[in-house]
């Protein structure tokens, strides 16, 4: 719906370096939720993530444990990955448990890989994981995504992407499936400018109120600045 919303959030982050090898990350958030729904309260969240990772000789392997206290309860986490890494690109994978906050417990994980062209990149990615949606609900969410990337020439590339998601929330089981393709060309037309054209589609079934879709037509330029000290 056309319903305003704001997002404010604060939020801290910790690095330990156990060994050459081992690291350990902790991230403390808060954020606030408001939106101009009449009579609707502001909703606050508390999360705290903490990862382990591991370095091997041919990849790394992660772990991590979240826990997120919301207006509808508590959500905990816990997932373990491996990176692998491939003579041309790499192979991500993960896999966990997340309890919502509305309760039940799903599923979670992603499969990921990337492999380099010698004049571009191909990549793909499925996931599955629970996360907060546009208006606040805890939402399983299963994408897929594919982007292929070619150079051109020295100063022009074209970049292609498609991707399919499911997005449920868990408390009601409504669906919203959404569906995307876009294809974008970039030129440099000097060292710091850069021009892109492009085209994207969208598609979007959701139970209850049905399908639409979209067709856009952009054309940008960017800036790229560096300072130094």
């Amino acid at each position: 719906g056309l319903i305003d919303s704001r997002r404010t959030s604060l939020g801290a982050s910790m690095r330990l370096d156990l060994s050459q090898v081992t690291k350990a990350t902790v991230n403390l958030k808060f954020s606030r939720f408001d939106d101009d729904v009449p009579l609707s309260k502001s909703r606050d969240t508390i999360s705290l993530d903490t990862g382990l990772s591991h370095d091997l000789t041919t990849g790394t392997l992660t772990g991590k444990l979240s826990a997120a206290k919301t207006e509808d309860g508590t959500q905990l986490g816990f997932s373990i990955g491996r990176t692998f890494d491939l003579p041309a690109g790499s192979l991500t994978t993960s896999l966990g448990l997340t309890r919502a906050a509305s309760g039940g417990t799903n599923l979670t994980g992603s499969l990921g890989y990337m492999h380099e062209l010698p004049n571009g990149q191909i990549s793909a990615q499925l996931r599955r994981g629970v996360q907060a949606g546009s208006d606040d609900t805890d939402r399983l969410i299963t994408a897929l995504s594919l982007g292929y990337s070619q150079s051109l020439s020295q100063i022009s590339s074209l970049s292609l992407d498609l991707s399919y998601a499911e997005s449920t929330v868990t408390a009601t089981d409504s669906t919203v499936r959404n569906t995307s393709f876009g294809a974008t060309y970039s030129h440099a037309l000097t060292e710091d400018w850069g021009l892109n054209l492009g085209y994207r589609q969208r598609i979007r079934d959701a139970d209850g109120t049905g399908k639409a879709d979209s067709n856009s037509v952009f054309l940008s330029l960017s800036r790229d600045f560096t300072f130094r000290p």
